[in-house]
Protein backbone atom coordinates (compact mmCIF):
# COMPACT_ATOMS: atom_id res chain seq x y z
CA UNK A 1 0.00 0.00 0.00
CA UNK A 2 1.62 3.32 -1.12
CA UNK A 3 1.56 6.39 1.26
CA UNK A 4 -0.50 9.23 0.74
CA UNK A 5 2.12 12.55 0.24
CA UNK A 6 0.89 15.92 1.13
CA UNK A 7 1.37 18.23 -2.13
CA UNK A 8 3.33 21.43 -1.41
CA UNK A 9 4.24 20.47 2.17
CA UNK A 10 7.56 21.37 2.90
CA UNK A 11 9.41 18.10 4.23
CA UNK A 12 12.79 19.41 4.29
CA UNK A 13 12.64 21.11 7.09
CA UNK A 14 15.08 21.19 10.43
CA UNK A 15 12.97 20.62 13.90
CA UNK A 16 10.09 19.72 15.48
CA UNK A 17 7.47 17.94 13.22
CA UNK A 18 3.64 17.63 13.99
CA UNK A 19 0.95 16.02 12.33
CA UNK A 20 -2.72 17.08 13.35
CA UNK A 21 -4.62 14.51 12.64
CA UNK A 22 -8.73 14.53 12.47
CA UNK A 23 -10.65 11.35 11.05
CA UNK A 24 -14.50 10.57 10.57
CA UNK A 25 -15.70 14.81 10.58
CA UNK A 26 -19.26 15.18 9.36
CA UNK A 27 -21.46 17.48 8.08
CA UNK A 28 -20.33 21.11 9.49
CA UNK A 29 -23.60 22.92 8.97
CA UNK A 30 -24.53 24.49 12.45
CA UNK A 31 -21.53 23.60 14.00
CA UNK A 32 -17.63 22.76 14.18
CA UNK A 33 -16.28 25.17 16.00
CA UNK A 34 -13.35 22.36 17.12
CA UNK A 35 -12.83 21.32 13.87
CA UNK A 36 -12.36 25.05 12.86
CA UNK A 37 -10.31 26.27 15.75
CA UNK A 38 -7.71 23.30 14.48
CA UNK A 39 -7.70 24.10 10.72
CA UNK A 40 -7.19 27.57 11.80
CA UNK A 41 -4.50 26.77 13.85
CA UNK A 42 -2.82 24.77 10.85
CA UNK A 43 -3.20 27.37 8.35
CA UNK A 44 -1.70 29.97 11.17
CA UNK A 45 1.97 27.68 11.30
CA UNK A 46 1.85 27.57 7.04
CA UNK A 47 1.83 31.39 6.99
CA UNK A 48 4.13 31.60 9.63
CA UNK A 49 6.70 29.73 7.54
CA UNK A 50 8.92 28.98 10.69
CA UNK A 51 11.99 26.41 10.10
CA UNK A 52 11.63 25.18 13.64
CA UNK A 53 8.45 23.51 13.28
CA UNK A 54 7.01 21.32 10.32
CA UNK A 55 3.12 21.21 10.72
CA UNK A 56 1.46 18.64 8.60
CA UNK A 57 -2.60 18.12 8.31
CA UNK A 58 -3.62 14.29 8.01
CA UNK A 59 -7.61 13.08 7.36
CA UNK A 60 -9.88 11.49 5.49
CA UNK A 61 -11.03 12.44 2.47
CA UNK A 62 -14.86 12.94 3.26
CA UNK A 63 -13.16 14.69 6.54
CA UNK A 64 -11.04 16.68 3.96
CA UNK A 65 -14.50 17.25 1.50
CA UNK A 66 -16.88 18.42 4.65
CA UNK A 67 -13.70 20.79 5.85
CA UNK A 68 -13.43 22.11 2.61
CA UNK A 69 -17.49 22.72 1.95
CA UNK A 70 -17.51 24.17 5.45
CA UNK A 71 -14.91 26.82 4.27
CA UNK A 72 -12.28 25.56 6.61
CA UNK A 73 -10.15 24.32 4.75
CA UNK A 74 -8.81 25.86 1.71
CA UNK A 75 -8.61 24.35 -2.31
CA UNK A 76 -5.07 25.00 -1.94
CA UNK A 77 -4.02 24.13 1.75
CA UNK A 78 -1.57 21.52 1.49
CA UNK A 79 -3.59 18.12 3.27
CA UNK A 80 -2.03 14.51 3.50
CA UNK A 81 -5.34 12.78 2.41
CA UNK A 82 -5.90 9.16 3.66
CA UNK A 83 -6.48 7.06 1.07
CA UNK A 84 -9.86 4.32 1.13
CA UNK A 85 -9.29 0.79 0.33
CA UNK A 86 -12.54 -1.03 -1.46
CA UNK A 87 -11.67 -4.30 0.45
CA UNK A 88 -10.58 -2.45 3.85
CA UNK A 89 -12.62 -1.26 6.70
CA UNK A 90 -11.81 2.34 6.58
CA UNK A 91 -10.84 2.75 10.30
CA UNK A 92 -8.49 -0.10 9.57
CA UNK A 93 -7.06 1.26 6.19
CA UNK A 94 -6.40 4.36 7.83
CA UNK A 95 -4.85 2.97 10.97
CA UNK A 96 -2.38 0.95 8.76
CA UNK A 97 -1.66 4.29 6.58
CA UNK A 98 -0.89 5.74 10.03
CA UNK A 99 1.20 3.69 11.21
CA UNK A 100 3.25 3.12 8.63
CA UNK A 101 4.32 6.68 8.63
CA UNK A 102 4.88 7.15 12.12
CA UNK A 103 7.29 3.91 11.68
CA UNK A 104 8.97 5.68 9.00
CA UNK A 105 10.17 8.66 11.33
CA UNK A 106 7.87 10.75 9.25
CA UNK A 107 6.61 13.08 12.65
CA UNK A 108 7.90 13.36 15.95
CA UNK A 109 4.54 13.92 17.50
CA UNK A 110 1.09 12.78 15.98
CA UNK A 111 -1.50 14.90 17.53
CA UNK A 112 -5.34 13.44 17.18
CA UNK A 113 -7.12 17.28 17.48
CA UNK A 114 -10.40 15.69 17.53
CA UNK A 115 -11.43 12.19 19.25
CA UNK A 116 -13.86 10.02 17.19
CA UNK A 117 -14.24 6.02 16.68
CA UNK A 118 -11.92 5.65 13.52
CA UNK A 119 -9.15 7.08 15.73
CA UNK A 120 -9.41 3.37 17.80
CA UNK A 121 -8.01 1.06 15.62
CA UNK A 122 -4.73 2.58 15.26
CA UNK A 123 -4.50 3.94 18.77
CA UNK A 124 -4.67 0.46 20.07
CA UNK A 125 -1.84 -0.79 17.75
CA UNK A 126 0.48 1.96 19.03
CA UNK A 127 1.95 -0.19 20.95
CA UNK A 128 3.28 -2.65 18.33
CA UNK A 129 5.32 -0.09 17.09
CA UNK A 130 9.15 0.14 18.84
CA UNK A 131 9.25 2.44 21.31
CA UNK A 132 12.52 4.42 20.10
CA UNK A 133 11.02 4.53 16.37
CA UNK A 134 7.43 5.73 17.22
CA UNK A 135 6.71 9.16 17.73
CA UNK A 136 4.73 10.73 21.07
CA UNK A 137 0.52 10.45 20.74
CA UNK A 138 -1.01 13.18 21.92
CA UNK A 139 -4.70 13.62 22.28
CA UNK A 140 -6.60 16.50 22.61
CA UNK A 141 -10.07 16.72 24.27
CA UNK A 142 -12.38 19.54 23.58
CA UNK A 143 -15.37 18.36 25.21
CA UNK A 144 -16.71 21.09 27.82
CA UNK A 145 -18.86 18.51 29.07
CA UNK A 146 -16.66 15.35 30.37
CA UNK A 147 -15.58 16.47 33.41
CA UNK A 148 -19.33 16.30 34.34
CA UNK A 149 -19.83 13.17 32.96
CA UNK A 150 -16.88 11.43 34.29
CA UNK A 151 -17.75 12.56 37.79
CA UNK A 152 -21.27 11.96 37.50
CA UNK A 153 -22.27 9.38 35.13
CA UNK A 154 -26.10 9.26 35.94
CA UNK A 155 -26.38 13.16 34.73
CA UNK A 156 -26.05 11.59 31.05
CA UNK A 157 -28.55 12.78 29.12
CA UNK A 158 -28.47 12.53 24.88
CA UNK A 159 -26.77 10.13 22.88
CA UNK A 160 -23.94 13.25 22.28
CA UNK A 161 -22.97 13.09 25.85
CA UNK A 162 -23.18 9.33 26.43
CA UNK A 163 -20.99 8.75 23.21
CA UNK A 164 -18.11 11.11 24.16
CA UNK A 165 -18.45 9.64 27.70
CA UNK A 166 -17.75 5.90 26.72
CA UNK A 167 -14.76 7.30 23.88
CA UNK A 168 -13.28 8.84 26.32
CA UNK A 169 -13.68 6.35 28.58
CA UNK A 170 -12.33 3.96 26.53
CA UNK A 171 -9.07 6.30 25.78
CA UNK A 172 -7.93 6.96 29.31
CA UNK A 173 -8.46 3.26 30.34
CA UNK A 174 -6.99 1.37 27.09
CA UNK A 175 -4.25 3.71 25.21
CA UNK A 176 -1.50 4.87 25.53
CA UNK A 177 -1.21 8.24 24.74
CA UNK A 178 1.73 10.43 26.01
CA UNK A 179 -0.23 13.61 26.66
CA UNK A 180 -3.51 14.99 27.20
CA UNK A 181 -4.11 18.77 25.41
CA UNK A 182 -7.20 20.36 26.96
CA UNK A 183 -8.79 23.41 28.01
CA UNK A 184 -10.71 22.28 31.17
CA UNK A 185 -9.16 22.58 34.57
CA UNK A 186 -11.83 20.18 36.06
CA UNK A 187 -10.89 17.49 33.28
CA UNK A 188 -7.57 18.01 34.39
CA UNK A 189 -8.30 17.41 38.02
CA UNK A 190 -10.17 14.30 36.71
CA UNK A 191 -7.93 13.16 35.63
CA UNK A 192 -5.35 14.02 38.29
CA UNK A 193 -7.79 11.44 40.80
CA UNK A 194 -7.78 8.80 38.12
CA UNK A 195 -4.97 8.58 35.98
CA UNK A 196 -4.99 7.84 32.11
CA UNK A 197 -3.26 4.68 30.81
CA UNK A 198 0.08 4.94 30.94
CA UNK A 199 0.30 8.40 32.73
CA UNK A 200 0.35 10.50 29.98
CA UNK A 201 1.62 14.41 30.09
CA UNK A 202 -1.52 16.57 31.02
CA UNK A 203 -2.01 20.35 30.06
CA UNK A 204 -4.63 22.86 30.13
CA UNK A 205 -4.40 25.85 27.81
CA UNK A 206 -4.70 29.05 29.39
CA UNK A 207 -5.33 31.11 26.05
CA UNK A 208 -7.29 30.45 22.84
CA UNK A 209 -7.57 33.09 19.64
CA UNK A 210 -9.48 33.96 16.44
CA UNK A 211 -9.26 35.23 13.43
CA UNK A 212 -9.13 39.43 14.63
CA UNK A 213 -9.50 40.15 10.55
CA UNK A 214 -12.10 38.59 9.74
CA UNK A 215 -14.29 39.71 12.93
CA UNK A 216 -13.88 42.71 13.64
CA UNK A 217 -16.32 45.26 14.63
CA UNK A 218 -18.70 47.40 12.28
CA UNK A 219 -18.27 51.59 12.15
CA UNK A 220 -22.07 51.29 13.47
CA UNK A 221 -23.83 49.13 15.81
CA UNK A 222 -27.50 48.09 15.67
CA UNK A 223 -29.35 46.94 18.58
CA UNK A 224 -29.29 43.65 18.13
CA UNK A 225 -28.67 40.50 20.46
CA UNK A 226 -27.65 37.25 18.92
CA UNK A 227 -27.92 34.04 20.28
CA UNK A 228 -25.38 31.31 17.86
CA UNK A 229 -25.49 27.83 19.14
CA UNK A 230 -26.36 24.34 18.00
CA UNK A 231 -29.82 23.72 18.87
CA UNK A 232 -28.93 21.08 21.02
CA UNK A 233 -29.89 20.80 24.64
CA UNK A 234 -26.20 21.29 25.88
CA UNK A 235 -26.64 24.92 24.29
CA UNK A 236 -30.21 25.60 26.25
CA UNK A 237 -31.64 27.58 23.77
CA UNK A 238 -35.03 27.44 25.15
CA UNK A 239 -33.67 29.43 28.06
CA UNK A 240 -32.90 32.03 26.11
CA UNK A 241 -36.37 32.32 24.68
CA UNK A 242 -37.90 32.29 28.60
CA UNK A 243 -35.04 35.19 29.36
CA UNK A 244 -36.28 37.31 26.17
CA UNK A 245 -39.68 36.66 27.46
CA UNK A 246 -39.25 37.67 30.95
CA UNK A 247 -36.74 40.50 29.91
CA UNK A 248 -39.38 42.11 27.82
CA UNK A 249 -42.30 41.80 30.30
CA UNK A 250 -40.10 43.29 32.72
CA UNK A 251 -38.55 46.44 31.00
CA UNK A 252 -40.88 46.62 27.48
CA UNK A 253 -40.12 50.23 26.63
CA UNK A 254 -36.54 49.62 27.01
CA UNK A 255 -36.28 46.95 24.59
CA UNK A 256 -38.80 48.71 21.89
CA UNK A 257 -35.57 48.99 19.49
CA UNK A 258 -33.88 46.11 20.17
CA UNK A 259 -34.19 42.70 17.61
CA UNK A 260 -33.18 39.23 18.66
CA UNK A 261 -31.65 36.93 16.76
CA UNK A 262 -31.01 33.15 16.95
CA UNK A 263 -28.42 31.47 14.87
CA UNK A 264 -28.09 27.81 14.40
CA UNK A 265 -29.44 23.91 13.80
CA UNK A 266 -30.58 20.83 15.90
CA UNK A 267 -32.59 18.20 17.33
CA UNK A 268 -34.20 21.10 19.42
CA UNK A 269 -35.53 23.31 16.12
CA UNK A 270 -38.81 22.60 16.32
CA UNK A 271 -39.22 22.58 19.76
CA UNK A 272 -37.52 26.15 19.90
CA UNK A 273 -39.81 27.73 17.04
CA UNK A 274 -42.87 26.30 19.19
CA UNK A 275 -42.16 28.08 22.31
CA UNK A 276 -40.81 31.20 20.46
CA UNK A 277 -44.92 31.50 19.07
CA UNK A 278 -46.25 29.92 22.38
CA UNK A 279 -44.74 33.06 23.97
CA UNK A 280 -46.21 35.23 20.89
CA UNK A 281 -42.44 36.61 20.08
CA UNK A 282 -42.57 35.96 16.67
CA UNK A 283 -42.50 39.37 15.66
CA UNK A 284 -39.06 40.20 18.41
CA UNK A 285 -36.86 36.61 17.89
CA UNK A 286 -35.77 36.12 14.23
CA UNK A 287 -34.38 32.27 14.16
CA UNK A 288 -32.27 31.41 10.95
CA UNK A 289 -29.55 29.61 10.24
CA UNK A 290 -26.46 31.42 8.79
CA UNK A 291 -22.69 29.31 8.02
CA UNK A 292 -20.67 32.36 8.49
CA UNK A 293 -21.61 35.04 11.31
CA UNK A 294 -18.47 37.53 10.84
CA UNK A 295 -21.29 40.17 8.98
CA UNK A 296 -23.95 39.20 11.63
CA UNK A 297 -21.45 40.48 14.84
CA UNK A 298 -19.74 42.73 13.73
CA UNK A 299 -23.30 44.60 13.71
CA UNK A 300 -24.97 43.25 16.48
CA UNK A 301 -24.11 44.69 20.29
CA UNK A 302 -24.59 42.00 22.41
CA UNK A 303 -23.90 38.17 22.38
CA UNK A 304 -25.66 35.79 24.62
CA UNK A 305 -24.52 31.81 25.60
CA UNK A 306 -26.64 29.72 27.53
CA UNK A 307 -25.21 26.87 27.20
CA UNK A 308 -24.61 24.46 30.43
CA UNK A 309 -21.04 23.57 31.85
CA UNK A 310 -19.03 25.48 30.05
CA UNK A 311 -18.24 28.51 27.14
CA UNK A 312 -14.54 28.46 27.96
CA UNK A 313 -13.25 27.92 24.60
CA UNK A 314 -16.27 28.79 22.80
CA UNK A 315 -15.66 29.52 18.98
CA UNK A 316 -18.49 31.58 18.35
CA UNK A 317 -17.61 33.42 21.59
CA UNK A 318 -14.77 34.43 20.86
CA UNK A 319 -15.54 35.39 17.25
CA UNK A 320 -18.53 37.94 19.25
CA UNK A 321 -16.02 39.30 21.44
CA UNK A 322 -13.60 39.92 18.39
CA UNK A 323 -16.59 42.06 16.19
CA UNK A 324 -16.63 43.89 19.33
CA UNK A 325 -20.12 42.46 21.33
CA UNK A 326 -20.62 42.44 25.06
CA UNK A 327 -20.92 39.05 26.20
CA UNK A 328 -23.83 37.87 28.93
CA UNK A 329 -23.38 34.18 30.16
CA UNK A 330 -24.84 32.12 32.60
CA UNK A 331 -21.86 31.37 35.19
CA UNK A 332 -20.53 28.19 34.51
CA UNK A 333 -17.30 26.47 34.12
CA UNK A 334 -14.26 29.11 33.18
CA UNK A 335 -16.67 31.14 31.20
CA UNK A 336 -14.90 34.18 33.28
CA UNK A 337 -11.80 33.78 31.40
CA UNK A 338 -14.08 35.23 28.36
CA UNK A 339 -16.08 37.45 30.43
CA UNK A 340 -15.19 40.29 32.72
CA UNK A 341 -18.57 41.04 35.07
CA UNK A 342 -18.97 44.78 34.49
CA UNK A 343 -15.98 45.14 31.99
CA UNK A 344 -16.88 43.59 28.98
CA UNK A 345 -20.20 41.90 29.82
CA UNK A 346 -22.43 40.33 32.51
CA UNK A 347 -22.53 37.23 34.27
CA UNK A 348 -25.95 36.08 35.19
CA UNK A 349 -25.78 36.60 39.40
CA UNK A 350 -27.51 33.24 39.14
CA UNK A 351 -27.94 29.98 36.56
CA UNK A 352 -31.68 30.90 36.32
CA UNK A 353 -34.04 32.37 32.89
CA UNK A 354 -34.88 35.57 35.24
CA UNK A 355 -31.37 36.01 36.13
CA UNK A 356 -30.19 35.88 32.43
CA UNK A 357 -33.51 38.10 32.05
CA UNK A 358 -32.69 40.60 34.86
CA UNK A 359 -28.55 40.46 32.77
CA UNK A 360 -29.96 42.02 29.65
CA UNK A 361 -32.65 44.39 31.13
CA UNK A 362 -29.19 45.66 33.51
CA UNK A 363 -27.27 45.71 29.94
CA UNK A 364 -29.84 47.63 27.95
CA UNK A 365 -30.89 49.97 30.56
CA UNK A 366 -27.13 51.38 30.93
CA UNK A 367 -26.53 52.69 27.56
CA UNK A 368 -23.49 54.02 28.50
CA UNK A 369 -21.51 51.19 29.21
CA UNK A 370 -22.31 49.66 26.03
CA UNK A 371 -18.58 51.56 23.68
CA UNK A 372 -16.81 50.41 27.41
CA UNK A 373 -17.91 46.82 27.09
CA UNK A 374 -17.26 46.68 23.12
CA UNK A 375 -13.85 47.83 23.64
CA UNK A 376 -12.68 45.44 26.54
CA UNK A 377 -14.08 42.45 24.27
CA UNK A 378 -11.80 43.29 21.32
CA UNK A 379 -9.10 44.15 23.44
CA UNK A 380 -9.29 40.46 25.34
CA UNK A 381 -8.66 38.83 21.37
CA UNK A 382 -6.05 41.50 20.89
CA UNK A 383 -3.46 40.97 23.66
CA UNK A 384 -4.83 38.23 25.39
CA UNK A 385 -6.82 34.92 23.15
CA UNK A 386 -4.30 35.83 20.82
CA UNK A 387 -2.59 32.78 18.67
CA UNK A 388 0.98 33.89 19.90
CA UNK A 389 -0.18 33.09 23.34
CA UNK A 390 -2.09 30.10 22.07
CA UNK A 391 1.08 28.48 20.47
CA UNK A 392 3.45 29.13 23.54
CA UNK A 393 0.80 27.00 25.76
CA UNK A 394 0.62 24.68 22.44
CA UNK A 395 4.19 24.54 22.05
CA UNK A 396 4.75 24.05 26.00
CA UNK A 397 2.62 20.55 25.51
CA UNK A 398 4.47 19.56 22.50
CA UNK A 399 8.15 19.50 24.03
CA UNK A 400 6.74 18.03 27.00
CA UNK A 401 5.41 15.38 25.36
CA UNK A 402 8.16 14.55 22.98
CA UNK A 403 10.63 14.08 26.12
CA UNK A 404 8.54 10.83 26.80
CA UNK A 405 9.16 9.10 23.98
CA UNK A 406 13.05 8.09 23.29
CA UNK A 407 14.22 9.84 20.02
CA UNK A 408 15.10 7.24 16.92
Amino acid sequence: MSEPVAQGADTGRAGLRVAFVLLGIGDLAGGGGAERFFTDVYARYLAQGRRDRDIAFIADPLSVGHLRRAGCLRADTPVIELQRRAAVPDALGYAVQLLRMAHRGQFDILHVALLSRQFFPCLWLWRCLPRARRPALAVNVVDCTLAHTLAFPASISGAEQRKSYWMHRLLFRTVRCDGIFTWYRALARWLDAHPASGRPQVRTADHCFVDTVRFRPAAAKDPVVVFAARLVPVKQPLLFVEAVRLALQRAPAAFSDWQFRMYGRGVLHAQVRAAIADAQLESRIELGFCPDLAAELSRSRVFVSTQDYENYSSVAMLEALASGNAIIARPVGQTAAFVEHGENGLLAAQDTPTALAEALVQYVTRPQCHERYARRSRTLVEQVHTFDNFSRDLESFWSAVRTRVPAA
